[in-house]
């Protein structure tokens, strides 16, 4: 009995090497433009936009956006279930919002509440999924914009305040150590002549 199972076990592995061979053979005889598209489409970065509603906003508006999520190399929309991360900051750099949108088949819906408190300035929005984080920045959606606020000028941050406390306390604390006084260049001003 086990004399045949060896038997057929010998006769049967050329089958099973012939059929794993076959795979190997058809990668093997790809010219070197299949296999580029090959793994082009398997590692291809995304795609992403953000349609808004609005070119300028003002303090107290909601910026609202849709997102489109395509495979940048078919330039179809990207049929996974992926989640795009939304991010606002001021010209600083500081971090003012930030979503997590999920999108199906390839489209995403948000927005983002401004703060009737926010102050005048450059503002940007970035937008980025996961998987663009291994290609680089270059590869996010960035777009710049202004926010208006015009009761702005009115409203003075408690940073701000408290800076220019310190800095009246450090003038107040410089002025008793110095006197300044001007003086003409000869001694004497001469009224109707010019003077240096």
């Amino acid at each position: 009995m086990k004399s045949v199972i060896f038997f057929i076990t010998i006769l049967l592995m050329p089958l099973f090497a012939v059929t794993g061979l076959t795979d190997d053979y058809k990668l093997i005889n790809q010219g070197p433009d299949q296999k580029l598209h090959q793994y082009t489409l398997h590692t291809a970065s995304h795609k992403l936009h953000l349609h808004f509603n609005k070119n300028q906003y003002n303090a107290g508006d909601g910026i609202w956006f849709s997102a489109y999520l395509l495979n940048s190399v078919t330039h179809l929309p990207d049929t996974s279930k992926t989640s795009i991360n939304i991010e606002m900051t001021d010209s600083r750099g500081v971090l003012m919002a930030k979503q997590i949108l999920l999108a199906e088949n390839g489209v995403a819906e948000g927005n983002i509440s401004l703060p009737p408190t926010i102050p005048d300035g450059n503002y940007f929005i970035r937008a980025y999924t996961d998987w663009m984080k291994n290609f680089g920045e270059e590869y996010y959606f960035t777009r710049y914009f202004y926010i208006n606020n015009p009761a702005y000028e009115d409203i003075i941050p408690t940073s701000d305040a408290r800076e220019n406390r310190r800095f009246n306390r450090e003038i107040s604390r410089l002025a008793d150590d110095f006197d300044i006084a001007f003086f003409p260049e000869g001694g004497d001003m001469i009224p109707g002549v010019t003077n240096r």
